[in-house]
């Protein structure tokens, strides 16, 4: 996000100007805060379309802890040391 005139469509309005009162630029705002203000994703759904995706992505690796691994090591979170 470049400038504040940038308003993501999944936060309200209200919400964008009270995130302006509190962060310098957007590129400030935190993931936590910015998950917790965005609309819900639609349907019966309680969280945003950020927290959606981090909750699909944990459900798939705690089906799954191989792939939790192969993600973690390409994405550079840790490192596996084989002796």
């Amino acid at each position: 996000m470049d400038c504040w005139a940038k308003k993501p469509t999944d936060i309200s309005d209200s919400h964008w100007i009270d995130l302006m009162q509190v962060y310098k630029h957007p590129n400030d705002i935190d993931l936590f805060t910015g998950g917790l203000l965005e609309n819900p994703a639609g349907g019966s759904s309680l969280v945003g379309s950020t927290f959606q995706d981090m909750i699909g992505k944990k459900q798939c690796f705690t089906v799954q802890p191989v792939m939790l691994m192969i993600y973690l090591v390409r994405q550079n979170f840790c490192q596996i040391k084989v002796w």
